[in-house]
């Protein structure tokens, strides 16, 4: 299984691991599967069924804690409102006046 995941992985692909979770929410996997897997650089991850439509809707936006316990995925916020932003061009020519 390793070896295919890595042949899928440096092809180029982007491979995106769904960890099983219980009925009850417990993991339900080989942690040592999911760890080989991720030292590919692939992303492994479980979340119950509800965030999944709109996590697979987006570009993938992750990263991992430095003791690769925990996903840090950014994803919108309920409720909030995107400000515009402001693009400055030739902004050099701005600090000579």
């Amino acid at each position: 299984m390793l070896t295919r995941a890595a042949a899928i992985k440096h092809s180029g692909v982007s491979l995106i691991v769904l960890l099983a979770l219980s009925d009850a929410g417990h993991p339900a996997y080989e942690a040592k599967h999911a760890e080989a897997i991720a030292s590919l650089g692939c992303p492994v991850f479980a979340f119950t069924p509800d965030p999944f439509p709109s996590m697979m809707a987006v570009p993938l936006q992750y990263d991992v804690t430095r003791d690769g316990d925990r996903f840090l995925m950014i994803g919108p916020l309920e409720g909030a409102v995107s400000e515009p932003a402001t693009v400055v061009l030739n902004w050099e020519a701005l600090l000579k006046k």
